[in-house]
């Protein structure tokens, strides 16, 4: 366990995956505190919307989210003593799917 703590190349990716979940859950949390009305999930150049729901569909998508990036986690961590490269591709590949997933929140707090 100690040895996964001093590789920045694992430890460095899952934690920006971690910040940018908690700065999602934050902007969800702080648009959708009081929202009873529906919300727009999906929204299209050509056709508009496309998808309405409620704020619990939003906190689903966070709870997917939360989900990915603990298997993530498992994966790195189980991984990080038997083969070092697949650990460090999980990592990055957790950073990325933060990224990804703080824009998708964002365009759905922008549009609604």
């Amino acid at each position: 366990m100690k040895d996964i703590l001093r590789s920045g190349y694992s430890i460095g990716p899952l934690a920006v995956a971690y910040i940018f979940w908690g700065v999602s859950v934050g902007l969800v949390a702080f648009h959708f505190r009081n929202v009873s009305t529906t919300v727009t999930l999906h929204w299209n150049v050509y056709q508009g919307v496309n998808v309405q729901g409620n704020a619990v569909s939003v906190w689903l998508l966070i709870l997917v989210a939360c989900i990915v990036l603990a298997l993530n986690t498992f994966f790195v961590l189980y991984l990080h003593a038997r083969e070092k490269f697949l650990s460090t591709l999980f990592a990055f590949s957790s950073a990325v799917f933060g990224a990804l997933f703080l824009m998708a929140i964002g365009a759905i707090v922008y549009f609604n």
